[in-house]
């Protein structure tokens, strides 16, 4: 170790020129915006939330330090210790059923430690993609043949049947999209999506009815009800298994879907300002998760469809770059490694900005770079690392 260590630091300033820039660009731009509107609007509501931004510059930091620490490491190290790396992290998944664990918002899903709390749900993403690329990568692994598919499905079912104990319905989400962009890549045969596609339209509504909770069904419910005629709507509610003599014609609190894209339509083309939103100042958007789940909806209303626009494609661009870095790797694993978090970025920005515009239900998924969160953004700069990584290493040493 100690050897490592100094190898590392010897070859710290060579590897540091060799990092991909316009990733760095991307990176601190987003972050930028991350913290500039996590202080817009945690000066509007006040309280203990006015100082999230300054927390988050902490944690930015420290996701700094380790994005550079694994930047300059071989990403081959991370492949031949992936079965370390996945039971340590999958591990602390299970410490938020102990005394250690937090419940926040009726979920059980963190960490309490001194000074701070962490998602371990955040660190199972990289503990799950290090494991599934480095399998993925084997000569004798072959995704035409079904006994390798559903290794990979038993190797994902883990962390989803973990989170979804919490219950942590979004989180648990996140897991199937990279699986599925793995597969792919490794040349999934057609017969096998079909089946997979049949499966799900069977095993989805009797899902949907048994095994999620009253407040998950409710947001499925809120995301389907504006594209339904009444009575549609109400067979599905009454498949649902909730009461409908408890709720008038099926009606559900849908009151933060709608101020949110309120909040997304008021912005017009140029937004209201930094820090003159209106919708999180009087309390519309539940204040406590505006800077992480809802920061999407901040940033729409104050910099308008512009700002949005912009924000968008820096996340394409930094989609892009995972790709290029993808296709650039010097081997498979690198290959795998890197269209995993492409796909984890994917996932987070479609699932995160669609909530808050009524595509899909409110999951409570942050938006990488830019949400506030010391979890998810030490996950999100440790990935960028990971992709750094596989950029300097490219040519085979």
């Amino acid at each position: 170790m100690i050897t490592f260590l100094h190898q590392l630091y010897r070859q710290f300033p060579k590897k540091l020129s060799r990092l991909n820039m316009p990733l760095i660009a991307v990176s601190i731009l987003l972050l930028i915006i991350g913290v500039v509107f996590i202080h817009s609007a945690g000066e509007q509501t006040g309280g203990v939330i006015a100082g999230f931004w300054k927390k988050q510059l902490l944690w930015i930091c420290v996701g700094t330090v380790l994005m550079l620490v694994l930047a300059c490491s071989d990403y081959e190290v991370l492949g031949k210790f992936s079965l370390v790396i996945f039971l340590i992290l999958h591990a602390l998944l299970l410490l938020v059923f102990t005394p250690f664990g937090l419940e926040v918002h009726g979920a059980r899903s963190w960490i309490q430690l001194p000074g701070a709390t962490l998602q371990p749900s955040e660190f199972a993403k990289i503990g799950f993609i290090i494991p599934l690329a480095w399998y993925a990568s084997f000569k004798h692994t072959d995704f035409k043949k079904l006994s390798h598919v559903c290794i990979v499905l038993a190797l994902t079912a883990i962390p989803i049947c973990l989170i979804m104990l919490q219950p942590d319905m979004g989180s648990a989400m996140v897991f199937v999209p990279i699986a599925i962009a793995v597969l792919f890549l490794g040349g999934l045969r057609k017969r096998i999506i079909i089946l997979a596609i049949v499966s799900a339209m069977i095993a989805g509504p009797l899902l949907f009815k048994y095994t999620l909770r009253t407040h998950q069904k409710e947001r499925v419910l809120i995301l389907i009800k504006p594209n339904l005629p009444k009575d549609a709507y109400m067979k599905i509610y009454s498949f649902s298994g909730l009461d409908v003599k408890s709720y008038k014609n099926g009606k559900i609190d849908d009151w933060n879907a709608l101020q949110s894209l309120l909040a997304v339509g008021s912005g017009g083309v140029w937004g209201k300002g930094i820090g003159n939103g209106t919708q999180n100042a009087l309390g519309f958007l539940p204040k406590k998760v505006a800077p992480t789940d809802f920061i999407f909806s901040v940033i729409a209303e104050e910099a308008g469809f512009a700002g949005s626009f912009v924000l968008i494609i820096l996340f394409a661009i930094l989609l892009f770059l995972a790709i290029y870095i993808a296709a650039k790797a010097r081997d498979e694993f690198g290959k795998y490694l890197a269209t995993a978090i492409a796909a984890l970025y994917c996932t987070h920005i479609f699932i995160n900005i669609g909530m808050t515009i009524q595509l899909m239900p409110i999951i409570g998924i942050p938006l990488p770079f830019v949400s506030y969160g010391g979890s998810v953004m030490i996950m999100t700069l440790s990935s960028v690392g990971i992709l750094q990584s596989i950029y300097i290493h490219r040519h085979k040493q």
